[in-house]
């Protein structure tokens, strides 16, 4: 693979897509003008230096940090499967900016993380479709459904306000009927 030249701005593009995955936001960040990045972040992507130094550069990282695919896919196995692991749990103070707590346990994925976890496994051995339209359509029901089930309960409750507004109303006016006028 031979090196391609990039020009400066071009280099500036792929190192901020290699941080956001986000050609557009990139090529703004790269100095490229907002007409430019809207109509032309499809053409930096598809160019081959940049591609290469992106390969480059990723493949680089990767290879620091020892992650293989082979890795990745072990460990979405056992979060599906519920195996503990180590987790760690950091909070930081954005005012102090500093690091307040950081602690280690090791304790089985959450039961959102394995659901997510087995889906994936799932997709990846086309078992499962990713979204075939059908999930979004039954959420969208769903969602309309609950809507109209806390539409229904709220009128249900002004219903039962009006109700004891004019039962209360009634009490009253037999209250100032018994009471004596002095």
């Amino acid at each position: 693979m031979s090196k391609r030249k990039l020009t400066p701005k071009q280099r500036k593009f792929a190192n901020e897509y290699i941080k956001t995955n986000n050609a557009y936001q990139s090529a703004i960040n790269a100095d490229y003008s907002k007409a430019y990045a809207r109509n032309a972040t499809k053409f930096l992507l598809e160019n081959i230096g940049i591609q290469q130094f992106i390969h480059r550069k990723t493949g680089k990282a990767e290879a620091e940090t020892e992650i293989t695919t082979d890795m990745v896919i072990a460990n979405l196995l056992k979060t599906a499967a519920g195996i503990s692991s180590k987790h760690r749990l950091t909070t930081y103070d954005h005012l102090k900016q500093k690091l307040t707590s950081d602690k280690t346990y090791t304790g089985p994925p959450t039961v959102k993380d394995q659901v997510a976890a087995a889906q994936l496994v799932l997709q990846m051995a086309g078992k499962l479709k990713a979204d075939d339209g059908e999930l979004t359509n039954a959420k969208i029901r769903k969602a309309n459904a609950e809507a109209e089930i806390a539409e229904t309960k709220l009128a249900d409750l002004e219903d039962d306000k009006d109700d004891q507004m004019d039962a209360l109303t009634d009490m009253m006016s037999k209250l100032a009927k018994n009471v004596p006028r002095g």
